[in-house]
């Protein structure tokens, strides 16, 4: 668990929007399948650690609420870290206007 921890700190390389941006499109393409493949704390840790909120993209905003409309109620601990994500980046969107 240190590994990923240590990892989602380092993994954005903040000298590059560009690739800031390509790896939040790679988290969003595997976030589903992660928590459909993976046990429910090592998919928490994928989805906290390496969430691109950071990034305060409304693009991103809309990625998370898709995500959680097809999840819905088949996945109640995926929703609700889904929620804590959305609340974060909705006020870090709100924070930056």
């Amino acid at each position: 668990m240190k590994t990923l921890e240590e990892a989602g700190k380092w993994i954005y390389n903040s000298l590059s929007l560009t690739q800031q941006e390509h790896l939040a499109e790679l988290y969003f393409d595997y976030l589903e399948n992660v928590f459909k493949t993976l046990h429910r704390d090592y998919a928490e840790m994928v989805l906290t650690r390496l969430s691109p909120v950071f990034l305060g993209r409304t693009k991103d905003l809309t990625s998370f609420q898709n995500i959680l409309t097809t999840v819905g109620s088949s996945n109640t601990h995926f929703a609700n870290l889904l929620k804590g994500e959305i609340h974060s980046l909705s006020i870090l969107i709100e924070q930056r206007k």
